[in-house]
């Protein structure tokens, strides 16, 4: 299998699988400079495998929820990617790479931070999905954990939170879901909530 895979979603991710080996390229705190890095990567990271584009059977992308403005850059690339060299897409979300890590929690809340105590969150029971993502406050979120762990890949506000492995999630993730590829122009970004300036237009 041969597959490059991106997310913008947070810190920068840009993973190559080419028949068994793997090429990695990962820049963290770089919200601000996915538009300056990411394409260098993939350049980077192709040179390095000596394969091209077309060579690949498809592409994965983290279609969200995170940085606003990463995940629209990321679903734009691969959507470029994907019509230049005629290859079908696997969507991913934040949540998938957190629930498919090599140290998830078999029930995991999986949580990506929005800021001010506020999180975005999904449920999962042995990787499957069993609530739709949604958007809750620190305190919302304690009351509703039952018998779920929290797991995220930045520290939270819960001390027992697993601090999960991105790498290993979007290798398991597509690995899982490799069957569910689609047309480049079904990708849409994950926003779980409105951005800021869209909720202060409204």
């Amino acid at each position: 299998m041969k597959y490059l895979a991106i997310d913008t979603s947070g810190d920068l991710l840009v993973y190559l699988q080419v028949e068994g080996k793997e090429f990695v390229k990962k820049l963290e705190g770089s919200q601000t400079k996915h538009s300056l890095t990411l394409m260098p990567f993939i350049e980077e990271i192709l040179d390095e495998a000596k394969i091209s584009l077309n060579s690949l059977d498809f592409f994965a992308v983290v279609i969200g929820p995170g940085s606003f403005t990463g995940i629209r850059i990321g679903v734009a690339t691969v959507k470029a990617l994907a019509f230049a060299s005629s290859k079908k897409v696997l969507v991913l979300t934040s949540f998938d790479l957190l629930a498919y890590s090599n140290n998830a929690p078999e029930n995991a809340c999986c949580l990506v931070d929005a800021n001010h105590d506020n999180y975005y969150c999904a449920f999962y029971r042995a990787k499957q999905l069993v609530n739709s993502p949604c958007f809750l406050s620190y305190d919302q979120l304690k009351q509703s954990l039952g018998d779920f762990s929290t797991c995220s890949q930045k520290e939270t506000l819960f001390n027992d939170c697993v601090i999960c492995d991105s790498i290993s999630g979007l290798k398991n993730a597509v690995e899982a879901k490799s069957n569910n590829l689609t047309d480049y122009n079904d990708i849409e970004p994950l926003y779980v909530k409105r951005s800021q300036a869209e909720e202060e237009i409204c």
